[in-house]
């Protein structure tokens, strides 16, 4: 195909007639070999399903955005439909919570004031006080509940969670979840072509967004890059059913293409490097890098890749970052008259975007200066605290025996994913926003490596259970294996 595509090289429309082409030919056969696989691997997820899984999906389903609201429109009508909506599925997430704390089923108030958690959660209550002096009271004071609660949920999952098919489920669940979102953006292409599909913008001329959630195109970039992350990484620990992954990997790259997300390609590129470094592929990496290398020297690719980041803007306007830095340099002057308290938790639209009249940006599209615009140096210490230890645990290197394990995969997907949230924090604001699934997920999983919980595929015993020695043996040591003890 592409000796016969050679003669055609000229003509742009041919180039697209063969990509589509080759696309869709690969797209039908992966999709035939992965059904099978794919089929059984969801049955196999929806054994595994518990409570907590679907206070995970009605959490992500109160984040989901159906109609977008300017700053003049939330200060009239707090309150909408789709408003109440999300407050009433954020409630019953909490209800749900505080109910199994009453009746003594799950302790994961204990869990708030341990390890990584407390970081986050320090952040939440430092927000949630910040109502008495913010700009905006009542925004405060529901973002901050807001995400206590899904501080809470994480808190609850850490606590009940016992061995490492129950942490991957949760992860295949979260990737699941971000599947099924990927698809709702293509099925607005198709049935609203006119609305999901933006033409006129950059080399390739359109750019797709999802509809119905409304997903903005950075958004898709990012489940795209996570997708391709995920689906990279288990092709590296799979040695058979690799279809699913392959399909995965195929979508996920058309869709950043289509998305032309510069910080969602970026970051993705980036957490596959970060991936094949922290499992010792540099052989990959190299030959990767060389291939790359030879293409950008032997061919005008790089004049095009230039051409597509570009994305058709005036150099201005790219190095700006889309208009972000006078955003950027907006909020830091705030910061510099508030550096200590901030100006009230998640206050920062209203302070910093409101007077330069952005009204329909939901934040300065940065976490950092976010959190040090609505919280100052109180509320950001605590969470670069938590942000470095998080790195710390996912890179330390543990003896998982001679052949890869589940564990070493999870750790793999978790240290890709951080590198690729950790670059997307410069420009988005997912950490602190509702809901950070994506990183409370990280984050759990760096807190039971904290704790030594996924060494192993068995449950494990607590630290001072599995040490407290009974007759001069270990206890836990002497149990049946998968005998999980007393637990907390």
């Amino acid at each position: 195909m592409l000796g016969a595509g050679i003669p055609l090289l000229s003509d742009r429309l041919a180039i697209r007639g063969v990509a589509i082409a080759t696309g869709v030919i690969l797209v039908i056969t992966l999709a035939a070999r992965a059904a099978h696989e794919a089929l059984v691997k969801s049955r196999n997820l929806a054994a595994r399903l518990r409570w907590w899984h679907w206070l995970w999906f009605l959490v992500l389903a109160s984040g989901l955005v159906f109609r977008v609201r300017d700053i003049e429109a939330i200060q009239e009508a707090p309150l909408d439909l789709w408003a109440a909506g999300r407050i009433g599925l954020v409630g019953l997430v909490a209800m749900v919570l505080l109910g199994r704390l009453a009746s003594r089923t799950t302790h994961w108030d204990a869990t708030l004031v341990r390890g990584f958690p407390a970081g986050v959660c320090l952040y939440g209550l430092i927000s949630l006080i910040s109502t008495l002096w913010s700009l905006y009271p009542m925004w405060t004071l529901y973002k901050s509940v807001e995400y206590l609660i899904d501080v809470a949920l994480l808190a609850a999952v850490v606590t009940v969670v016992r061995n490492v098919d129950e942490i991957k489920s949760l992860f295949d669940w979260t990737w699941l979840l971000c599947g099924l979102l990927l698809i709702t953006v293509w099925l607005g292409v198709l049935v609203r072509p006119d609305v999901a599909a933006v033409k006129g913008i950059g080399l390739i001329g359109v750019e797709i967004q999802g509809i119905f959630p409304w997903i903005n195109s950075n958004g898709v970039g990012e489940l795209a890059a996570i997708l391709l992350v995920i689906a990279a990484t288990r092709l590296l620990f799979r040695n058979e059913h690799r279809s699913p992954y392959w399909l995965a990997c195929l979508v996920a790259l058309a869709t950043l293409v289509f998305a032309q997300s510069r910080s969602a390609i970026t970051g993705g590129l980036l957490g596959l490097v970060v991936v094949l470094v922290f499992e010792r592929r540099l052989q990959l990496l190299a030959l990767v890098g060389i291939a790359g290398a030879a293409l950008l020297l032997l061919t005008n690719a790089g004049v095009v890749l230039q051409q597509a980041f570009m994305r058709g803007q005036s150099p201005d306007l790219f190095y700006s970052l889309s208009g972000r830095v006078s955003w950027w340099v907006s909020a830091w002057d705030v910061v510099r008259e508030n550096p200590f308290w901030g100006i009230g938790g998640y206050a920062g639209r209203f302070a910093v975007l409101g007077p330069l009249g952005v009204t329909e940006a939901s934040s300065v599209h940065n976490a950092w200066i976010e959190i040090l615009v609505g919280v100052g140096l109180i509320g950001f210490l605590p969470f670069v605290s938590t942000f470095l230890g998080i790195w710390s645990n996912l890179l330390r290197r543990r003896n998982t025996g001679s052949t890869p394990s589940t564990a070493r995969e999870l750790q793999s997907e978790a240290v890709g994913i951080f590198a690729l949230l950790s670059f997307r924090s410069i420009f988005s604001d997912e950490f602190i926003w509702h809901p950070p699934l994506l990183f409370f997920l990280v984050l759990g999983y760096a807190e039971l490596l904290r704790r030594g919980r996924p060494e192993g595929v068995h449950a494990l015993q607590p630290l001072a259970d599995a040490w407290g020695e009974i007759g001069g043996v270990p206890a836990g040591l002497n149990r049946p294996r998968g005998d999980p003890g007393p637990g907390p």
